[in-house]
């Protein structure tokens, strides 16, 4: 039976619950993440307003951009967190960090109670305490997103328009060829250019020289993928196998709707999207493990892989692909020689710094470390999703769902399992 409860109202209910954990609730075209404290909001974002908090903080506490990079860069070495470590150095207030963390947690939730349908999950964890001044009831949150009643009731007549796809303008000349179409037709598209095998036959706006490395486009489309999507700070980069020997790339900026974007691609250029009925069950969780690590790190993977009942897989891989693999794990659904197989193949795609059309706040936090890169491909069953998890150690983090999943849901588990082993390897609860 399909649950009829928006996730807006299912947060609400875990709150007075006085969960732990992270919800996460995906759609085809969003994606928000929720840490709950004993019940409190510690933390919230969304895949629309990513880097709210930071961009916040620097307005309001007046921090110039290389001051900022530097505590960013600390805070990375150190894994610090942000807020208390710009209080320690004396760069904001305690109110002026909390008014961050205030104001991301707000677009989070604007954006959740706009989403009457989602796939939705929740992990539950135990958290280090954090300071009690920088967590907050969710009750004034989700009013103050959808102001119908204290607890919360959505209807019909009185929930926000749900998020629709980047409208699709008229196309004054049909017989435009298809990075013009493109181009006319989605918005948010940088720009569009046409391949056939490595050959770039056409773009909009055309360029002297190909806009995609050589190296991207082998490393996925030309190497058995159909789909492929490279995701930084501020820009993504997206390729679509046609009829072979022919793909189309573009370039989409961050504030553009990924999901929404993707399909309208889809549906324009002909390629051939995978049916999206539900996979059946796994048969089990963890049939299968290869390779070593800490037990800390190896029992946060196995541990989230067992939760996670879409992943298939999940592999760590090592700078140097051609060693054994760092750890690994998964169900029988998925054989350990393919998983493997496949993230070796696919990780040159993440190792192109900076992405093309990267704009100098791009650059420049890519240069520290604080933009790592993910990615996913459509494989012939399987989505891949990867993730750098560092680039101190190079390592690489790999996660398997079936094709018939939804990809947005891929990307949640993606930014999820991330986090759990960034904690495991620190120490932190």
């Amino acid at each position: 039976m399909v649950s009829t409860t928006r996730p807006l109202e299912r947060l609400v209910s875990l709150a007075a619950a006085a969960a732990s954990g992270e919800f996460i609730c995906s759609s085809s075209t969003e994606e928000v993440h929720v840490y709950l404290q004993r019940g409190r909001i510690a933390w919230a974002t969304d895949s629309r307003h990513p880097f709210a908090f930071a961009a916040h903080l620097q307005d309001t506490a007046g921090i110039d951009v290389d001051t900022f990079r530097q505590v960013v860069e600390e805070c990375r070495r150190g894994r610090l967190p942000l807020g208390e470590t710009l209080v320690e150095w004396g760069l904001a207030t305690w109110d002026v960090v909390r008014g961050a963390l205030a104001h991301q947690i707000s677009m989070a939730f604007s954006l959740l109670a706009t989403t009457e349908t989602g796939q939705m999950l929740f992990l539950a964890r135990g958290y280090a305490t954090y300071d009690e001044q920088l967590t907050f009831g969710v009750e004034d949150f989700a009013r103050a997103a959808a102001p119908v009643s204290p607890v919360v009731e959505l209807t019909p007549a009185s929930a926000p328009p749900p998020v629709e796809a980047p409208p699709l303008k008229e196309i004054s000349r049909p017989e435009a060829n298809l990075a013009g179409r493109l181009r006319a037709s989605v918005e948010g598209l940088s720009w569009v250019e046409l391949y056939e095998d490595e050959r770039v036959t056409d773009g909009d706006p055309r360029s002297p020289t190909p806009r995609v490395p050589l190296g991207l486009v082998h490393s996925t489309l030309l190497d058995g993928a159909d789909f492929a999507a490279i995701r930084s700070t501020r820009s993504s980069l997206i390729g679509l196998g046609l009829a072979r020997p022919r793909s189309v790339w573009c370039r989409i900026s961050a504030e553009s709707t990924f999901g929404a974007v993707v399909s309208a691609i889809w549906s324009i250029a002909g390629g051939l999207e995978k049916p999206m009925d539900r996979p059946p069950p796994r048969p089990d969780a963890t049939a299968w493990s290869i390779g070593t690590c800490d037990p800390t790190s190896e029992e946060a993977v196995r541990s989230f892989v067992h939760r996670a009942q879409d992943v298939l897989g999940a592999v760590v891989l090592a700078r140097d692909p051609s060693t054994a693999p760092v750890f690994g794990c998964g169900s029988s659904v998925l054989e350990p020689e393919l998983a493997l197989d496949i993230a070796k193949r696919r990780m040159p795609a993440l190792a192109h710094t900076p992405l093309p059309g990267a704009d100098e706040t791009e650059r420049a936090l890519d240069s520290i470390g604080y933009s790592l890169k993910t990615m996913v491909s459509g494989e012939s069953r399987l989505w891949c999703f990867g993730s750098e998890l560092d680039q101190e150690s190079g390592e690489t983090l790999w996660l398997f769902l079936d094709r018939r999943t939804s990809q947005g849901l891929g990307w949640a588990y993606l930014a999820a399992l991330t986090r759990a082993r960034g904690r495991a390897r620190t120490g932190a609860a």
